[in-house]
């Protein structure tokens, strides 16, 4: 038999070991595909970063040279059509249009040159020179594109209008300085002026921003041209209306454009909503404006994260693939010990024997573990059984009086094993579970609260198999509980290949005298004041008049157990009382509701 026992236990061990090692390789091989994940993850992370930060600069510095070569472009074709028309031969002071009619004179008297530019520049809306001795509302010069104002429905004297509000500007271009500025607020629609300076003189010329819609599609996120002072003159179509801002002096991008010499850059930085942000900016040398481009790191990285997500679905294809195989081999070692089989057939006889015996016994003895000498152990221990046992049996047949038991000790080995307790059958239908003697929580408490929780659920069960004999027109069960904790001596008898596991102590006794009281006191389950003592936080109790036991100087208290207590803050469930206890004798409860 030891022999068998060691046979059985070295193949137990191999199948463990080989069930060990393919679950070891499973994870090895899950880990380092996870870390090959995740480094390729990261690098393709940082090229990502990397690749947009430069092109974000680059798209950047390319819209900044195309603006820059428009200004160019407007400023000297400007110039130029000023010196062509203050050239001419008896050209005076006037207001002309460019369709060809003067403002105040005949369509002899219009510049033909104006005529052409406005009909080669048709964004352009008016170019006007003033004196360089001071300003006057009326230009020495004004050309204007009459097509441009009716195509705007818009009036030409609101050139006058915003030159009027903007002096400071002429004056500045008489000292030979180029500004531009928004004049969208007045003339209701995108317009720019760029005032400039023409032989010691001022100059003003007016045009309209739907030519520079095209520079602006740079892909990043928002993308502005401001002045020196930070205020907004034009601004991407991918910018939210309610993201607009009149002016960038507060934009980390314009503060750190200001303090660098360079004329242009790039940087990372964090955005007042926490947005992480790709910033550039290059600074025109034309006019005196800067081109500021944004794109935060979710734009750019969205079709990052898309391919992650596809790559993740490829990974846990592969993983559930290199799963399934190892899985495979496993099976096949396991198929293999199988056909000694040794193990499994001492399984099958171990489960035969626990029909008989303590299931926990054996398998302690077939691992060694089983202590060889008897100890003392903090233990509890549960009496249950049937009041008037022998009467009830002896009014059934054989078949059926066999079949009852089986069904009572069935349900209450249930509730045993279930709050992890060891089952013992004793004569006239009287079982014992016993907590902390073969198997304990580590906790006297919590193996006094396993064997309460088992006294329940033991309750519960019988008022179930007592409605379904009452439905069968069969006598019902009578259910009968004792619980007592205390020191017990614990040991294994060893009667020739027979062993059995046994408890020894008073608190047997105070168990079963607790049992056998629960019909004086009109209960089912009473339990020792030990036991209340390392449970009471938890149940619901009513103390019983005290017993006394002959050979016992104190009399010994016990508590009716009613139910456990919730917790704190929750409705206390049925039953509550000692009288909602009773009650459940009654057939009119129902089984939901204990």
């Amino acid at each position: 038999m030891a022999k068998s026992v060691k046979a059985v236990k070295s193949v137990k061990k191999i199948k463990t070991e080989g069930e060990k090692r393919a679950g070891v390789m499973v994870w090895i091989s899950v880990v380092a595909l996870c870390l090959i994940l995740a480094a390729s993850g990261k690098l393709l992370y940082d090229e990502t970063l990397k690749s947009a930060a430069t092109e974000n600069f680059a798209m950047n510095r390319q819209a900044s040279a195309a603006l820059d070569i428009f200004f160019s472009n407007i400023y000297y074709s400007s110039s130029a059509l000023l010196e062509t028309v203050s050239g001419a031969n008896n050209m005076r002071p006037g207001s002309f249009r460019g369709d060809g009619n003067a403002a105040d004179s005949s369509a002899d008297d219009a510049p033909y040159p104006a005529a052409l530019f406005f009909e080669n520049n048709p964004y352009a809306a008016a170019v006007a020179l003033y004196e360089n001795s001071r300003y006057t509302k009326d230009a020495s010069i004004s050309l204007i594109n009459s097509s441009f104002f009716r195509t705007n429905d818009a009036s030409p004297r609101l050139i006058d209008i915003f030159t009027e509000l903007h002096i400071d500007a002429l004056n500045a271009a008489q000292n030979g300085i180029r500004t531009v500025l928004n004049g969208e607020s007045i003339f209701k629609f995108p317009v720019l002026a760029m005032f400039f300076p023409y032989r010691g003189r001022a100059a003003v010329v007016f045009f309209s921003t739907a030519e520079l819609e095209d520079l602006f599609k740079t892909g990043a996120e928002t993308t502005y041209c401001t002045g020196m002072n930070g205020t907004v003159l034009l601004y991407s179509e991918r910018a939210p209306r309610n993201e607009r801002v009149a002016s960038l002096s507060k934009s980390y991008v314009f503060k750190s454009m200001l303090t660098s010499e360079q004329k242009s850059g790039w940087l990372t930085y964090t955005s007042g909503n926490g947005r992480r942000m790709f910033g550039a900016y290059t600074k025109l040398t034309s006019v005196p404006l800067a081109l500021i481009t944004e794109t935060s790191y979710g734009a750019i990285l969205s079709g990052l994260i898309l391919a992650a997500e596809r790559a993740a679905v490829i990974s846990v294809i592969v993983i559930l693939f290199l799963a399934l195989i190892l899985t495979s081999l496993t099976k096949s070692i396991n198929a293999s010990l199988k056909k000694l089989n040794l193990f499994d057939d001492l399984e099958r006889k171990l489960k035969t024997v626990s029909r008989f015996a303590n299931m926990q016994l054996a398998r302690q003895s077939l691992e060694g573990v089983l202590p060889d000498e008897a100890e003392y152990k903090k233990a509890t221990v549960l009496l249950s059984g049937i009041e008037a046992f022998n009467e009830n049996v002896e009014r059934l047949n054989p078949k059926e009086a066999f079949a009852l038991l089986n069904d009572y000790t069935g349900r209450l080995n249930t509730c045993v094993k279930k709050t992890n307790g060891s089952f013992e059958q004793l004569p006239d239908g009287i079982v014992m579970g016993h907590w902390g003697s073969l198997w304990t929580s580590g906790n006297a408490g919590h193996d006094a609260l396993n064997a309460i929780r088992c006294a329940l659920m033991m309750r519960v069960s019988i008022y179930e198999l007592n409605a379904e004999l009452a439905a069968a027109g069969k006598p019902v069960l009578k259910f009968s509980c004792g619980i007592s904790s205390g020191e017990f001596i614990a040991g294994t008898t060893n009667w020739d290949e027979n062993s059995r596991h046994i408890l020894i102590g008073e608190n047997i006794i105070i168990a079963d005298i607790a049992r056998a009281q629960t019909s004086i006191f009109d209960t089912d389950i009473l339990i020792s004041e030990s036991a209340w003592r390392l449970t009471q936080k938890y149940i619901l109790v009513q103390e019983m008049p005290p017993l006394q036991i002959e050979g016992k100087l104190r009399p010994l208290r016990i508590f009716a157990l009613i139910n456990l207590r919730t917790r704190k803050g929750e409705a206390q469930v049925f039953p509550t009382t000692l009288d909602d206890v009773r009650s459940l004798f009654s057939p009119s409860v129902q089984p939901h509701e204990v």
